[in-house]
């Protein structure tokens, strides 16, 4: 299964491969100030694989 996400304002981007494919993900809650205001949760696989692209045309000007 390929996951895809990104930051809001787009400059990072991510797929993460979960192999074999799941029948639920498991997400745990985040306790950070940010996650608990945006309902940030968080998930691992040690047998997946996570790609970062990084946008070097778009961020903070």
């Amino acid at each position: 299964m390929m996951i895809p996400g990104r930051c809001h304002c787009g400059n990072i981007a991510w797929t993460l491969a979960w192999e074999p494919d799941p029948v639920e993900i498991p997400a745990r809650a985040c306790t950070c100030s940010f996650c608990v205001k945006h309902g940030g949760v968080w998930t691992s696989n040690p047998a997946g694989r996570l790609d970062v692209r990084i946008d070097p045309g778009i961020g903070p000007r």
